[in-house]
């Protein structure tokens, strides 16, 4: 097989993969946690990107401990924080109108404090993200999973992989010169 059908092969399937993920968007939440030592409390901060072509307007975490506090975004339209301490522990914001997430957009500042020690860090979380089918008009929920935000050196692990396959290729290019085309024709 030629490294020219294998880099063909492998841009199709990468191609396809974002077709895919186009074609099933759905909100991402990321996540960090951090931890203060001093007052023995986690931050759990979370970023919402709106991947739909509806409106988000309404975000709920479920953590599996009780939070203590949480973000009041009223300065950004998005009220402050509904923090149920009963099991099933919840974390709610919602948005004014006109102060939703829009399709391709971005936003950040979603967070809730949790007390514990150094080794209580509680990872991905359930999420439900409620949005507006502009189509139909009509409210509609999405469940997921919170998702650590990658770190730089996954990122980097990648270019410089992709960079190798792409030198590799370059290497391996049968080369084709003015000697090498004299001597085909004697």
């Amino acid at each position: 097989m030629s490294t020219r059908t294998i880099f063909t092969g492998i841009f199709l399937w990468l191609f396809l993969m974002g077709v895919a993920d186009i074609a099933r968007a759905v909100p991402l939440v990321s996540y960090t946690n951090t931890y203060d030592s001093g007052t023995t409390t986690w931050t759990y901060e979370s970023t919402i990107t709106n991947d739909t072509a509806d409106l988000l307007y309404d975000f709920v975490i479920s953590p599996t401990v009780e939070p203590l506090s949480g973000a009041d975004l009223t300065l950004e339209g998005w009220g402050a924080a509904d923090v149920g301490n009963i099991s099933p522990y919840f974390v709610h914001w919602m948005a004014d109108f006109g102060a939703e997430i829009l399709p391709g957009d971005t936003m950040g500042g979603f967070w809730f404090t949790y007390s514990g020690s150094i080794d209580d860090n509680i990872g991905p979380l359930p999420y439900t993200v409620t949005l507006w089918d502009q189509v139909n008009d009509t409210p509609y929920s999405v469940d997921g999973q919170t998702a650590p935000v990658p770190e730089p050196g996954t990122v980097w692990l990648i270019i410089t992989g992709l960079g190798g396959l792409g030198v590799l290729y370059r290497v391996r290019k049968p080369r084709t010169g003015v000697k090498d085309t004299i001597r085909n024709y004697i």
